[in-house]
């Protein structure tokens, strides 16, 4: 009932790029299936009857797909038809490509549509088994059933999803890959921390390394967790190059900062090592892939081979010591920076003032045209303008480290100030609110 007022738009939606179907489509579920896989429907019939499969209630609809014949891919014996989107557009398919296509859309369309409430229980029934109830939401979610915006906070409703997505992950009675496909949902929700020291406990395969790749930086243990997973397929498989190379690959982008179309490991594929000419061809090489596969995994294996040791327990343990320390103090040297400045900024800049660079440095310029530049650059948040400004200062200015004094010639407000160091017998130009944060006044 909730559907019946979409009814023009979902036609609409439906048939976009095609023509409006001149056909009346039936009124049941079971006539919609049963004419949309004869050979006698045309493709106006065929989406008037997607279109009216896609407002019926999910109860009625995916019972009847999931039990079809054809919802699973035809067999490529007679040629692979790829989809196109649309009846229209995949008319010129074999039937069974067609049929299949559009039960495809039937279903992701109720996925996508129909009250969440309705189909977790439709699911679990048409998956033979495959499914319960948590991982019929993991699934769901995953079909872009989520409500969070990105970097806002997290949707009541996504709460649901987050539970079930934690019980799938942490369920070591599941296989891996459903265990992953929970892991995943939790990822995207932001509780990386979380999925990650739970991925570190799976048994090392594709879908965990892929999972892990760009953590090397923040977790460690990520990196002999994915050359485990390396090793096992080259002892397991030593004759498939290219499920090798695939490990390799996988395991190279763990060690990367993010996610991207090239692995750590893998060569420059323009080398022209890599190539050969075409016979015939001018200017058309063909690539050589086994050697590049072959190179892959090696540059994996040597790496490996050169930093195993900076992995042992022992050395993680060191690391993460030492990268705690590190932390704290520079927390503690934050910390005390800060109450450095808000003394400094007790006393207001003055002409006739002795002042002492107590924090980092003070940037100074030989005249007031490029102090002025500086104060301008320098406090602006836009992307660009950090480098903008570190160039402006190589280019005309110079850094006064700590413990440089110098005397106030004359403070001009708070956006610039002319002074004397100590030992030069020029006056420079410096921006003020600088000298306020990192120079004490001699009192």
């Amino acid at each position: 009932m909730h559907r019946a007022p979409l009814l023009v738009s979902m036609l609409a939606a439906f048939a976009a790029g095609q023509e409006a179907p001149t056909v009346e489509a039936p009124q049941f579920a079971s006539s919609c299936v049963r004419v949309l896989a004869s050979p006698e429907t045309d493709w106006k019939l065929m989406a008037a009857c997607e279109a009216r499969l896609a407002l019926l209630p999910a109860r009625d609809v995916m019972p009847l797909v999931a039990s079809h014949e054809l919802r699973e891919m035809p067999s490529s014996r007679i040629g692979i038809c790829p989809g196109s989107g649309s009846a229209e557009a995949d008319r010129e398919c074999p039937l069974s490509w067609r049929v299949h296509y559009s039960l495809r859309r039937v279903w992701d369309h109720q996925l996508k549509t129909a009250p969440i409430e309705e189909l977790r229980p439709i699911l679990v029934a048409t998956s033979n088994g495959k499914m319960d109830d948590d991982f019929a939401l993991v699934h769901l979610y995953r079909h872009n059933r989520r409500y969070s915006l990105p970097s806002e906070p997290t949707d009541p409703r996504d709460v649901v999803f987050s539970a079930a997505a934690d019980r799938v992950m942490r369920d070591d009675k599941r296989s891996v890959e459903d265990r992953c496909a929970g892991a995943s949902v939790l990822w995207t929700m932001g509780r990386q921390k979380d999925t990650v020291e739970v991925l570190l406990g799976m048994p090392s395969n594709r879908e965990v390394i892929l999972l892990l790749a760009g953590t090397a930086t923040t977790e460690p243990r990520a990196v002999p967790k994915a050359f485990e997973f390396l090793e096992g397929v080259i002892s397991k498989k030593p004759d498939n190059l290219y499920e090798k190379f695939l490990a390799a690959d996988s395991v190279g982008r763990v060690l990367e900062p993010s996610l991207s179309d090239k692995s750590r490991f893998n060569p420059d594929i323009r080398d022209p090592k890599y190539h050969r000419p075409l016979e015939g061809a001018v200017l058309q090489q063909e690539l050589l892939p086994e050697l590049y596969w072959a190179d892959t995994v090696a540059n994996a294996v040597a790496w490996w081979k050169e930093h195993r040791d900076e992995y042992t327990p022992e050395a993680l343990e060191r690391r993460r010591i030492e990268e705690a320390r590190a932390k704290a103090e520079a927390e503690e040297r934050e910390r005390a920076a800060a109450a450095e400045r808000a003394r400094n900024a007790e006393v207001p800049l003055g002409t006739g003032q002795w002042r002492r660079v107590t924090i980092g440095t003070v940037v100074t310029f030989p005249d007031e045209r490029g102090a002025t530049i500086y104060c301008a650059n320098a406090w602006r948040t836009v992307r660009g303008a950090k480098e903008s400004t570190e160039d402006h200062v190589a280019k005309h200015g110079t850094k006064r480290d700590i413990s440089a004094r110098f005397e106030v010639v004359h403070a001009r407000g708070d956006a610039l100030a002319r002074v004397r160091f100590v030992g030069d017998s020029e006056v420079t130009w410096v921006a003020s609110r600088e000298v306020l944060q990192n120079a004490a006044a001699e009192r």
